[in-house]
């Protein structure tokens, strides 16, 4: 009898067929797995699946382009895409495209797959200006108006729209106007995370959730922070850190590496990461009793943050505004990197900025860092 390799199959040729199968069911594994994009930190979905083919990642054009702000067209074999400042038209089966009147080479050539064009992605998305990176099999697409900070602010700007996060909802308003609409009150927002041209992300009293623009539908999405109460999620390349209010050391549990809080004791503070598909969640660092942590900011592979410092009342306690500190992003010890009391502050390439309570702008560069105590 016949099989699919065209190989005889009986007693003696068994073991050659065996040997075959365990050879080959891998690449076949591999070409089945699931690819997962990423624009801005929010998931591109797509009905039809990319594909790989001599190494480059296919996608659906009207996919990609949609989502980096460019529009398509396509008739006959050509495909024409459209974005600001720049002009692309490719051949179905052809080698080469036409980038603002100038041809340039591709890997592969666009093709037609179940009535839909793929073309290159990597390409495209350069083209379009934006930057790609490959991490644990997923592909992140990072925009011109990608902003590591924007979501400790919880204000978006996406194509002509503002999104902000206030008052446990997401507000939209035209840019440049002052009148905002409310766009999702219900599951109660506890932050917004990330904003693409298709949807966003955010966290509420019912998990993770992802609304789509197209139909203003609102899904699970299951992320990290999805069974984390109060948090305040914040981005880095391809990973969510996030504030949780946790519970005393003495009642925390591990499994899996991961530190999580059980119990009702004194209340702790801590900062966590996952990636943004509800892996590798860890714990970076948690704070002393009763301390809160205000304003995190990632930069440059640390997280800067400003320690709400424990006041004893007759009821119980208060906090106000202390000190700014630094953690390693990865997680490790912790440095305060100004005197108690801190106003506005804010990082930048030149280091951190405060104001003092004597109303003095200091400059607190990143070499004079590493003098610091290491707590």
């Amino acid at each position: 009898m016949l099989n699919g390799f065209g190989l005889i199959m009986n007693k003696k040729n068994l073991p050659v067929v065996l040997l075959l199968l365990c050879w080959l069911l891998p690449a076949e594994m591999a070409q089945a797995k699931e690819i997962r994009i990423f624009v801005d930190n929010v998931p591109a979905f797509s009905e039809v699946s990319p594909y790989y083919n001599q190494d480059t990642l296919l996608v659906p054009a009207r996919l990609i382009s949609e989502e980096l702000g460019a529009s398509v067209d396509w008739g006959g074999s050509q495909v024409h895409i459209t974005g600001q400042d720049v002009d692309i038209v490719l051949s179905l089966g052809q080698n080469q495209a036409i980038v603002n009147g100038e041809a340039q080479t591709l890997a592969v050539a666009p093709q037609m797959k179940q009535g839909t064009v793929f073309v290159p992605l990597r390409f495209i998305a350069e083209a379009l200006s934006a930057d790609v990176l490959y991490r644990d099999g997923k592909i992140f697409l990072y925009t011109p108006l990608y902003d590591d900070s924007r979501a400790v602010s919880g204000i978006f700007e996406r194509g002509n729209k503002i999104y902000k996060f206030q008052e446990n909802k997401i507000y939209c308003a035209d840019e440049g106007s002052d009148d905002a609409e409310v766009l999702i009150a219900k599951p109660t927002v506890f932050g917004l995370a990330a904003v693409s041209r298709s949807g966003l992300l955010f966290s509420s009293n019912d998990g993770g959730k992802y609304y789509s623009f197209k139909d203003g539908s609102i899904v699970d999405y299951n992320i990290g922070w999805n069974d984390l109460y109060f948090s305040t999620p914040f981005t880095n390349i391809g990973k969510f850190f996030y504030v949780e209010l946790a519970q005393s050391l003495e009642s925390f549990s591990t499994k899996n590496g991961v530190t999580v809080p059980i119990g009702e004791k004194e209340s702790y503070w801590g900062i966590f990461s996952s990636d943004i598909d509800d892996t590798n969640l860890k714990t970076v660092f948690i704070e002393e009793k009763n301390y809160g942590i205000a304003r995190p900011t990632y930069f440059d592979g640390w997280i800067y943050y400003q320690r709400r410092v424990p006041v004893a009342q007759e009821w119980g306690y208060d906090t106000y505004s202390g000190p700014v500190c630094r953690v390693p992003a990865e997680g490790g010890q912790w440095q305060e990197l100004t005197p108690e009391r801190v106003g506005g502050w804010f990082v930048d390439a030149d280091g951190l900025h405060y104001r003092t309570q004597n109303d003095e702008v200091v400059l607190l560069p990143f070499a004079n860092m590493q003098d610091i105590n290491i707590n």
